[in-house]
């Protein structure tokens, strides 16, 4: 059961980032944006590495399945075990920070990002 901590950490960390991101901004939690970590990973990493749109998606669902996909593998195959699987969901949640404002301070190929 604690696997699927670890396997469910990135959409949790995903939708409670973005809640608390909107209502600290004062915008609805509801409302949708382009400011997800995927899409900044799209924006900053995939299209500048790919060097355009068309291998920009793929490059970036490697990007983001490889960190947890590695940290799945090291709960499940290394060291499986309550205290490992929070210890990986923390590490998750830190670095998920770390990565999100690294990225949203980063400027985009094609200029600022758009918001809605």
């Amino acid at each position: 059961p604690w696997i699927s901590l670890v396997v469910l950490a990135y959409p949790l960390l995903e939708v409670g980032f973005s809640c608390v991101r909107k209502v600290w901004a004062g915008a609805s939690p509801f409302r949708p944006d382009r400011r997800h970590l995927h899409m900044l990973v799209y924006e900053r990493l995939g299209m500048r590495l790919a060097g355009g749109a068309r291998l920009a998606n793929p490059l970036t669902g490697m990007l983001m399945w490889s960190g947890s996909l590695a940290s799945l593998l090291a709960v499940a195959v290394i060291a499986p075990g309550r205290e490992w699987a929070v210890f990986a969901c923390v590490l998750l949640s830190v670095l998920y920070v770390i990565a999100y404002w690294k990225l949203a301070r980063m400027r985009s190929p094609d200029g600022p990002s758009r918001q809605p």
